[in-house]
């Protein structure tokens, strides 16, 4: 399964993961949070406990130049089937979306870009 890794003050970086369980939590940590996109039929995978771990930030997600959202941990994203049931390989057109979006150029600027 393709997917994208994003680290802590890292680059996005693509990758090819078995795509059970344990690839999973061996990006993200023990336990796992999903954030299902149905828009555009992706999801955000990242360790549940990030936060209250104090895990560094990864990366911070504003919507309308508000923040919504902080991302502690490694996490990656992956795509999911039309009904959000399975995960499967990232298309092409989403890699170079979520390569752009998670660059870290991209990351503090509070541009809605990055929700």
């Amino acid at each position: 399964m393709k997917i994208i890794i994003v680290g802590v003050m890292q680059e996005p970086q693509i990758a090819e993961i078995k795509g059970n369980f344990d690839s999973m939590k061996n990006i993200v940590g023990e336990s796992i949070q999903i954030n299902l996109r149905p828009h555009d039929s992706s999801a955000l995978v990242r360790h549940s406990e990030g936060s209250w771990l104090e895990l560094p930030i990864a990366r911070k997600f504003y919507c309308n130049g508000e923040l919504v959202d902080i991302v502690h941990g490694t996490f990656f994203v992956c795509g999911t089937s039309l009904h959000g049931d399975h995960f499967i390989s990232l298309t092409d057109e989403q890699i170079e979306l979520y390569m752009e979006k998670f660059k870290l150029s991209n990351c503090e600027s509070g541009e809605d870009g990055n929700e």
